[in-house]
């Protein structure tokens, strides 16, 4: 069945058929329209599955970030305090040193 409507343009009247169905679509358009349906529908989920990937990766560089970040703080505070103990051990026997009465 085919519906058809009068359109006017410019004075002269031209017929549209526009199909009710798609009984009349060939099946070759059909098997295409449905292959690219399937790619459509493929390509949507690889693309999903992709972001989502994308997202866990941004996260768990974020977190190694954070991670790298905590090491350098530490061990920046291992240096400062091997320093601070290496400089007490210095002064330490230099004050004995002076202190200590002389034995003849």
């Amino acid at each position: 069945m085919v519906v058809s409507d009068t359109l006017t343009l410019n004075g002269h009247q031209n017929m549209i058929f526009l199909p009710v169905c798609t009984c009349f679509v060939p099946m070759k358009l059909k098997l295409q329209l449905s292959d690219t349906n399937s790619c459509q529908c493929l390509l949507t989920s690889r693309y999903a599955a992709a972001v989502e990937m994308l997202g866990e990766r941004d996260e768990s560089l974020e977190e190694l970030r954070a991670d790298l970040q905590d090491v350098k703080n530490l061990y920046r505070d291992q240096i400062e305090f091997m320093v601070m103990q290496l400089v007490q051990h210095q002064q330490a026997p230099a004050a004995g040193v002076q202190s200590a009465p002389a034995t003849s």
